[in-house]
């Protein structure tokens, strides 16, 4: 089938353009694919297990925190057991705040369950455990407040045990979210080569084009030529 010169040309620069329009498009949806995962690392995933992780070293803080203001009672030392049951309190809403970030950011329904869960051990601990070891302390009642500092060791085991379980949670979804941005990232890298190679092509395609157009106008010409000579 033999095409037109103006045919030929519109149906390779056609060609070209489609396929780069095509590449483009699956570039773009690429991208947009790894920037959600890498998005999803950074923002989500890696964010719940670093709050996680802060809740553990707050819960085994603020345990730490009693036995202290305990000695500080049996001590007699009231200003330095006041800065130290302000200190305790302040990690207790500090815990708090970030345990309900967690159930803000998290994607996993189990992760924030626990934290859920943590949330309430740990607002029972407030109201019960910690305010009765806490007014025990300052009246110096110090063998009653070290039993209602251990009752209360239950729950806070049980929240640094839950932000344990997040951060366990967490890794596993962290890890498969990273697989999938490495995919991504290797597919984009296909299509960035794929892109190169058909771009070659259609380039050869054109050239080649425009080579036989080239040829079939000097052709004519030297005949038109040839013709005019001879008439």
């Amino acid at each position: 089938m033999n095409l037109s010169i103006d045919k030929k040309l519109f149906g390779g620069f056609g060609a070209f353009f489609l396929v780069f329009l095509t590449l483009a498009v699956g570039a773009w949806i690429l991208s947009g694919r790894l920037n959600d995962r890498v998005s999803e690392l950074a923002n989500v995933n890696g964010r719940s297990m670093q709050l996680a992780g802060e809740v553990q070293y707050l819960a085994a803080n603020i345990k730490a925190d009693q036995r202290q203001m305990i000695i500080l009672a049996a001590r007699q030392e009231m200003a330095a057991l006041k800065t130290q049951s302000s200190a305790v309190e302040a990690d207790a809403q500090a815990l708090l705040e970030k345990v309900d970030e967690i159930a803000r950011v998290s994607r996993r329904d189990d992760a924030r369950a626990s934290s859920d869960q943590a949330k309430a051990a740990m607002q029972t601990w407030i109201a019960n455990d910690w305010r009765k070891t806490r007014d025990l302390a300052e009246r110096s009642q110090t063998l009653e407040a070290v039993e209602a500092s251990e009752a209360g060791r239950g729950l806070l085991d049980r929240v640094g045990g839950l932000a344990a379980t997040i951060v366990k949670l967490e890794t596993n979804t962290f890890e498969a979210t990273n697989q999938q941005a490495k995919d991504a990232f290797r597919a984009l890298q296909l299509l960035t080569l794929v892109t190169m190679v058909v771009g070659l092509a259609i380039a050869g395609v054109v050239g080649y084009i425009v080579h036989h157009v080239h040829f079939t106008l000097k052709t004519a010409a030297t005949r038109g030529e040839w013709r005019f000579q001879r008439s």
